[in-house]
């Protein structure tokens, strides 16, 4: 680690040790003026001889070494991670609602423009319908920014035959036919998450959304069986994501 070097005092042979320091740059942390925050004053700065103290390395202000740096998702798998911890969480909060069994409740989950992924709200529906459209717009997002988007299928609601439990697993024609027409211009990269009557969570695609409506059909008329049901893929107890130290809490 190298040493950044002290200036001169005063710039020539007149003693000015008790001037304050002239400095020709400002260092920048993040987005404080090193000058305006007490506490860097305090870890930065040597008060005895009016210098920046000189354990910083060379180079460390351009390179981000006292920078935070952005940990919002950006590869696929990074992204179902986070999505899937976003999904889990929404869960939780859709189960704690005292009418869950009741009644629907549907959210979204989004990517905003400044690549942050969020929860949206959560709102509640009737005992067979969730108001999907009034989520993305009461969440300050649009269609084409929308990731995944989770609901309930609630126990009551719906027959206790096994294969109506069957059934409420998979994502409805009605969920499919919604989903079409908000999504209508986009054919991926959207996934649906299911809290079925058994109170598990499952995903589906949306691009398979033609496969997962003929099995439904399949079960409908009997000839279905269990190899049609996907097992549950996310746990109820993951974690909410890491808060991105630039754009503060996780969603």
């Amino acid at each position: 680690m190298s040493k950044r070097k002290r200036k001169n005092k005063s710039g020539s042979n007149t003693d000015n040790t008790n001037q304050p320091p002239v400095l020709d740059h400002v260092e920048v942390v993040g987005s404080n003026d090193i000058l305006d925050d007490p506490w860097l004053w305090w870890m930065l700065y040597d008060f005895e001889n009016h210098y920046l103290l000189d354990f910083i390395p060379d180079g460390a202000i351009e390179s981000g070494w006292l920078n935070p740096q952005c940990t919002c998702p950006k590869t696929a798998e990074e992204t179902e991670a986070w999505v899937d911890a976003i999904a889990s969480n929404m869960a939780k909060e859709i189960k704690s609602k005292p009418d869950y069994l009741e009644v629907e409740y549907v959210g979204v989950i989004y990517r905003h423009t400044d690549g942050q992924i969020k929860a949206g709200v959560i709102l509640q529906g009737s005992s067979k319908n969730a108001p999907l459209g009034r989520a993305i717009t009461e969440s300050g997002t649009t269609p084409e920014m929308i990731m995944a988007v989770i609901h309930n299928h609630p126990e009551k609601s719906f027959s206790s035959g096994d294969k109506e439990k069957m059934i409420n697993t998979l994502p409805s024609e009605g969920d499919w036919k919604n989903a079409e027409y908000l999504f209508k211009e986009r054919e991926s990269g959207i996934t649906y998450y299911i809290i079925g009557t058994d109170h598990k969570i499952r995903e589906y695609e949306y691009e398979d959304r033609e496969e997962w409506i003929r099995k439904l059909v399949r079960l409908r008329t009997g000839s279905g069986n269990r190899r049609l049901v996907p097992t549950p893929s996310i746990p109820d107890d993951l974690p909410p994501p890491n808060p991105c130290p630039i754009h503060g809490e996780s969603p």
